[in-house]
């Protein structure tokens, strides 16, 4: 099936009101607009991680671009960790699929089944995948013939939740899942380096995609209920599991014994985890779960620093929207961190609570906060980030994947 551009189309940059032309939007020869099936999420409601909220994010942009986008979601996930009130906008649709229990069983059923569901109701002229835990779903698309992308968001196979043979099996799926694929997005340099070191397959970079959050006149509303005051808090945002070092962060604000809490904001995924970091620091820590996020501005704006422990990142979202909110950023020394935080005296070694310790300390001092502090217009000078900047990119990306010639 052939392609031409729809030349209709404008949009406006962030933060601007003069319309520029837009890269067109795809459309096909009878003048359908492209149809993409998003397979990997938990569901457009479900504020579970950033590749949950990219993948919102991005269906948004390709339905204002005039795509029709059907994102298959789990039909059972955990309340407190979605959005009751969230309505998919115009274009989109969020689909409740099959999934059996468990961590990854319950990622590869609904890969498959939202796959034969996309391609037999026809609700599907592209096919896109987030994570390799969607390998099965791709390879059966790949076997009968539709045209397949993969965005990889992290080294998901690294992480200690899994056991060794676990993450032996996720990286051989992962090798499957990009040989497989028509084209791969990566999300961070790094990530795009390690694939093409591996796999010697060459992946769009396509960083995630940011926006300022939330009306800064209601800040006020949101930190009172939470026990928070402005500039009072160092925030982390994320999962609130051992990977992402948040034990690192109490350890340390707790030894710098400075007048700040830390707000930890984010599902409490790993339960014993969370109560053994949270209990016995009832004055120092706010835990309060997840939060919406119109109110998650509201404490990027207010945080004295915004502070991140992780031990592996593909591309930190939490990170790119504390720089977008002007946030001066502690982080660990890590690939996906260094990308965005090119200050060394902003980041620390993984692990090092005495580092961490002795860099909150330094922040006290008033020529090193404002020095930090240099990023009001950091959103600005980063187009690379715009919703429309990374949705146009994934544009072209599906182009090229429309016009391969299959064997």
């Amino acid at each position: 099936m052939g392609w031409q551009l729809d030349p209709t189309q404008i949009y406006s940059q962030p933060g601007t009101s003069q319309s520029q032309p837009r890269k067109p939007t795809l459309v096909l020869e009878d003048k359908r607009s492209l149809a993409v099936a998003m397979i990997g999420s938990r569901g457009l409601s479900v504020c579970h991680s950033g590749l949950e909220a990219h993948v919102r994010e991005l269906s948004n942009q390709l339905g204002l671009m005039g795509c029709t986008v059907s994102v298959y979601g789990w039909r059972n996930h955990r309340f407190d960790l979605t959005d009751p009130e969230y309505i998919p906008k115009t274009n989109v649709e969020d689909k409740k699929g099959f999934n059996l229990k468990g961590k990854l069983t319950a990622t590869i059923s609904n890969s498959v089944w939202a796959t034969i569901d996309a391609i037999r109701s026809g609700r599907a002229d592209i096919i896109h995948y987030h994570g390799v835990g969607c390998v099965f779903g791709l390879l059966l698309a790949r076997k009968l013939g539709f045209p397949t992308v993969l965005s990889l968001h992290s080294t998901n196979w690294q992480e200690n939740k899994w056991s060794s043979a676990s993450q032996s099996m996720i990286h051989r799926l992962e090798r499957l899942a990009v040989r497989a694929a028509d084209a791969v997005i990566a999300v961070s340099q790094s990530l795009a380096d390690r694939v093409r070191a591996e796999y010697d397959v060459l992946p769009s970079i396509i960083p995630n995609e940011i926006s300022i959050k939330g009306k800064p006149e209601r800040d006020h509303e949101i930190l009172q209920p939470l026990g928070l005051e402005n500039g009072k808090f160092v925030l982390y945002v994320g999962r609130i599991v051992p990977d992402k070092g948040c034990h690192v962060l109490v350890e340390a604000l707790h030894k710098a014994d400075i007048p700040m809490k830390l707000a930890l904001i984010g599902p409490h995924q790993d339960k014993t985890y969370a109560e053994s970091i949270i209990g016995g620091n009832q004055g120092l820590v706010i835990a309060p779960g997840a939060l919406q996020d119109q109110d998650l501005g509201a404490l990027y704006r207010s945080c004295w620093a915004f502070c991140t422990a992780s031990i592996s990142e593909g591309q930190s979202r939490v990170l790119l929207e504390a720089l977008a909110h002007g946030c001066t950023c502690l982080v660990s020394d890590i690939a996906g961190h260094r990308e965005l935080v090119t200050d060394s005296d902003m980041r620390f070694p993984v692990g090092d609570v005495e580092c961490l310790r002795g860099k909150l300390l330094d922040l006290c001092r008033p020529q090193e906060s404002a020095r930090a502090r240099d990023h009001s217009h950091w959103l600005k000078q980063h187009p690379e980030y715009w919703a429309e900047t990374t949705a146009k990119r994934v544009m072209d990306v599906y182009r090229e994947v429309k016009s391969l010639k299959r064997k």
